[in-house]
């Protein structure tokens, strides 16, 4: 007779995805780089997205996405999981070509290549 494993409810809840682990990972263990930002020419999309550039380098970290959405009220778990998400999917799109690996950091001056056929451009 097998007898299977269950996780208990305690244990499940301490898990994390994988790119969850990878951003965290990555955010404390690389330098930091920075980017020209100029805000006088920015475009609206590029002044909505710098809210999350908390020290206004020009570079959003995971960290700085979860410290925006911590700050307009999202709780702690939506945070974390909305940042990996947002990463993971912008990050390889915006980095310049000699952007440290892996690129999960979202360039302000390059966040129009994240934009998708059904974006107005407003």
């Amino acid at each position: 007779m097998m007898v299977g494993w269950r996780r208990s409810s305690a244990a499940a809840s301490l898990q994390m995805p994988p790119v969850t682990i990878l951003l965290f990972v990555w955010v404390f263990s690389w330098g930091h780089a920075t980017a020209y930002l100029d805000i006088a020419n920015m475009t609206e999309l590029q002044k909505h997205v710098s809210f999350f550039d908390r020290n206004k380098d020009g570079i959003i970290t995971p960290s700085e996405t979860f410290e925006g959405y911590v700050a307009i009220g999202c709780d702690v778990a939506f945070s974390r999981e909305t940042a990996s998400s947002v990463h993971a999917a912008l990050g390889p799109k915006t980095s310049p070509v000699d952007a440290p690996l892996p690129q999960i950091n979202i360039y302000i001056d390059q966040i129009h290549k994240g934009m998708h056929g059904s974006d107005t451009g407003a």
